[in-house]
């Protein structure tokens, strides 16, 4: 975790604009939402021409603007994290340089790693612009949240209740996401080593080990396989439990702001604007955490 907020705080320039532009990013954001509540307040009750192309003008020009500063920020985090990026890697490598062989040979060869290659690759996966983005965009989920609480605090409480069932059930998730992880690192970790093996075929003859060694690298590539299978279902589990909180949180807030509607308690502009910053509010809080194993 250290390592993914390091590029965050690496220049405070920098910092200081995409703190900045993540709070301008999310505002206009509402654009969609006050766009949509708008053309059912105002445009069709008027029939006013005028009012929906300037309403339609001004919603174009804020998501231009919301592309342009997304574009900008992620140029900006990928250059960050290309800088911790090559502190890790270069810490990485004097610990190799500094290291006494013995141990380092033996922590090499060890089941659970995948070499000096592996290492690298790995810090080059975790420290991306992506998941840096993803938790920087977290903390703004509660300015959603707060705009929903302003529209129809009812609803608001609905989709309050689904998130904190969406939140527990992706920690669980999460969790077991990290021992799958680490499976699969060991069992493919183990599979390079034999792989590594088979290519001294020298040796092997020499040895007349060809029979247990292609045993071994079969049985290796089948628990490579079986690892990676259950990694992959466990990510599609995730998935597929963001896509069902979305499903069931779109049927509570439209049934209840229906019912709201009905007597009057409630703008339908304002339902189906609810019903996008909820969409919107589970994808801010799911991102991170999806992507927090790696």
């Amino acid at each position: 975790m250290r390592a993914l907020l390091a590029p965050l705080w690496a220049r405070s320039d920098l910092n200081v604009y995409m703190v900045l532009s993540s709070l301008v990013i999310h505002i206009l954001g509402l654009t969609s939402t006050v766009f949509v509540m708008l053309v059912y307040g105002r445009y069709l009750s008027h029939g006013v021409d005028s009012t929906l192309y300037t309403l339609t003008t001004g919603a174009l020009v804020g998501i231009c603007v919301e592309m342009f500063l997304r574009r900008a920020r992620f140029k900006i985090a990928s250059s960050l994290c290309a800088v911790e990026s090559r502190k890790l890697s270069e810490k990485v490598s004097h610990t190799l340089l500094n290291a006494r062989s013995g141990a380092l040979q033996s922590h090499l060869n060890s089941a659970a790693d995948g070499g000096t290659t592996t290492w690298l690759e790995r810090i080059g996966q975790a420290v991306s612009p992506q998941p840096v983005l993803a938790l920087l965009d977290m903390p703004f989920a509660l300015l959603l949240l707060a705009v929903l609480f302003a529209l129809a605090w009812q609803l608001a409480l609905c989709v309050l209740l689904v998130v904190v069932v969406l939140l527990v059930m992706l920690g669980v998730s999460s969790h077991r996401m990290k021992s799958i992880t680490s499976d699969h690192q060991t069992n493919q970790g183990k599979y390079n080593v034999l792989l590594k093996n088979a290519e001294l075929t020298e040796a092997v003859r020499i040895n007349n080990a060809q029979d247990w060694l292609a045993e071994r690298v079969a049985d290796g590539s089948g628990e490579s396989r079986l690892s990676r299978h259950n990694l992959q279902l466990q990510q599609e589990k995730m998935q597929s439990q963001v896509r069902n909180a979305t499903v069931f949180m779109s049927v509570f807030v439209i049934s209840v702001g229906a019912a709201l509607s009905v007597h009057g308690e409630l703008n339908f502009g304002v339902l189906i604007g609810a019903n996008i910053l909820s969409a919107r509010l589970i994808m801010l809080i799911s991102q991170p955490i999806q992507q927090m194993p790696m």
